[in-house]
């Protein structure tokens, strides 16, 4: 039940007993409630709000409930996290959340008329005869450089036979001519399941040739390895860290290592060296 207990000028409406008698209470109960003193829990919840409100202004408006409860915790007071987010929607605190900001080397226009050239026809009688291009930009200490892409497949930069080394780029020309040839090359999917299986076989283990990835570094005492997703799978996924322990066998197994060794004199210098 819902009553406008004051007039348009201010006054009341009705009197104490009355309402007392609608909300089925007594007046002595109600007259002790308008004098007791406020209770622990809301002296508590008083002060947090006060502390919310100081971490929120402090913070230009950026902080959420989160970062608010983290700095909080910082400073000593005990709260749970959705206390805090109670807290903040009762005082009408919301944090602004600025959209990323996403450099662009374009203006912003309507785009001109793009020809299409080949009609939408992608099939070519031979190599080289349709090619796909794209332009990437890289800061430098001179600035913008525009690197200019072409080619006819898919590009792997990061594909299995990847590796690192240093490079140089600079002003570069390249020429297509007529003599072109078809060359058949395995997939790299097909290799790299032949050589885990082949890796696997306890006859042909001795004779394998090993060499250590560059890609390897040595963090916290332990050797990292950078993978993606597991050979077969339809997409890349997330990169993941595969680590072991740096011991001094490790170490000396990737020195052994990295120019290509049997597997056999990399386990006879390994045990020499152990003894």
């Amino acid at each position: 039940m819902e009553k406008d207990t004051r007039t348009p000028a201010g006054a009341r409406k009705y009197r104490i007993d009355a309402m007392c008698h609608w909300l089925e209470t007594s007046r002595s109960g109600y007259y002790e409630w308008r004098s007791r003193p406020a209770s622990a829990t809301s002296r508590r919840r008083a002060h947090l709000t006060r502390m919310i409100i100081a971490v929120f202004d402090g913070s230009d408006g950026t902080y959420g409930h989160r970062r608010v409860h983290a700095h909080l915790a910082r400073q000593g007071e005990t709260c749970g996290i959705e206390l805090v987010r109670s807290l903040m929607r009762q005082a009408h605190l919301v944090a602004c959340q600025p959209r990323p900001w996403r450099h662009s080397l374009t203006d912003a226009g309507p785009a001109g008329p793009i020809p299409d050239l080949v009609n939408r026809d992608f099939t070519a009688s031979a190599p080289g005869v349709k090619m796909v291009g794209d332009i990437s930009y890289i800061p430098t200490w001179q600035g913008w450089l525009y690197l200019v892409l072409r080619w006819q497949r898919r590009v792997t930069p990061f594909g299995l036979f990847a590796g690192v080394v240093p490079a140089a780029v600079g002003p570069a020309g390249a020429a297509i001519g007529g003599a072109h040839r078809v060359i058949v090359r395995p997939a790299a999917e097909w290799i790299a399941i032949l050589a885990r299986d082949l890796g696997r076989t306890p006859a042909l283990r001795d004779r394998l040739i090993v060499a250590a990835d560059s890609t390897a570094i040595v963090r916290d005492g332990r050797l990292i390895l950078t993978r993606r997703a597991a050979i077969g799978a339809r997409t890349p996924g997330a990169v993941h860290e595969a680590s072991i322990r740096a011991t001094e066998s490790v170490r000396a197994a990737m020195d052994l290592a990295a120019s290509p060794v049997s597997v056999t004199v990399l386990a006879a210098v390994l045990a020499e060296r152990a003894h």
